[in-house]
């Protein structure tokens, strides 16, 4: 990673707080192993019921945020690797205008990658059971997006998400030519995979939830991956 001038003394360099999921104990220490020019700050958020979208959800999630601000101190951006709570533009622009410095949201970032490839057909693969994976389709579709096939691999549990190999999301990325040739991108969802660690080939763009947010928060930073 190229940081911007003025931030490649150690003590200077950019504090980036990491909102997680507890499920998700992982993505910190692949962050710092991958990019060790940032300061990244660990903040786990405890499971919270519901989709945090609702009214009765809402309070409870703010809350919690605002705790990790607190603790986190002064940073330079919040990498939210969560969908909680931020499924919707309204909902995502919210929590943007509470957080202490410019916050990027899992969702919003898979949305904007796959918009600047020019990408309105995509096969998605998710790590999921078949439920909560009809979800996932169904949200690409309420934001636009055609999903011409997809695949799920049966993991809801983040523990058991996280074992996943690498092979195994090779093999789910490489359906997408079979299942949906006519498509222009592959998804790959959930933060919880460990992407960062799998170099993931295809004769397509591939668009991970992880890849896709750490790109938006280095062009915060005025850095580039």
């Amino acid at each position: 990673m190229g940081l911007a001038p003025g931030r490649r003394d150690g003590a200077m360099n950019p504090r980036v707080l990491v909102v997680r999921s507890e499920e998700n104990p992982w993505l910190l220490g692949d962050l710092r192993h991958a990019y060790p020019d940032v300061l990244w700050l660990d903040g786990p958020m405890p499971f919270l019921p519901g989709r945090g979208e609702s009214p009765a959800e809402r309070p409870r999630l703010l809350a919690t945020l605002d705790g990790l601000y607190a603790r986190a101190g002064s940073v330079d951006a919040v990498l939210y690797a969560r969908a909680y709570g931020a499924f919707s533009a309204a909902s995502r622009d919210e929590l943007a205008a509470r957080a202490p410095a410019p916050l990027r949201t899992a969702p919003g970032a898979v949305q904007e990658a796959l918009r600047t490839l020019g990408a309105q057909r995509v096969f998605a693969l998710t790590p999921y059971g078949q439920a909560r994976h009809d979800d996932e389709v169904a949200w690409l579709g309420r934001e636009g997006f055609t999903v011409l096939a997809s695949a799920c691999l049966g993991r809801d549990e983040g523990a058991a998400i996280g074992q996943i190999r690498a092979a195994v999301l090779a093999h789910g990325v490489a359906l997408a030519e079979d299942l949906a040739p006519q498509a222009q991108a592959v998804y790959v969802a959930c933060t919880v995979l460990r992407t960062l660690r799998m170099p993931l080939m295809a004769s397509l763009p591939v668009v991970t939830a992880t890849g896709a947010l750490i790109a938006q928060i280095f062009s915060v930073l005025g850095a580039s991956a």
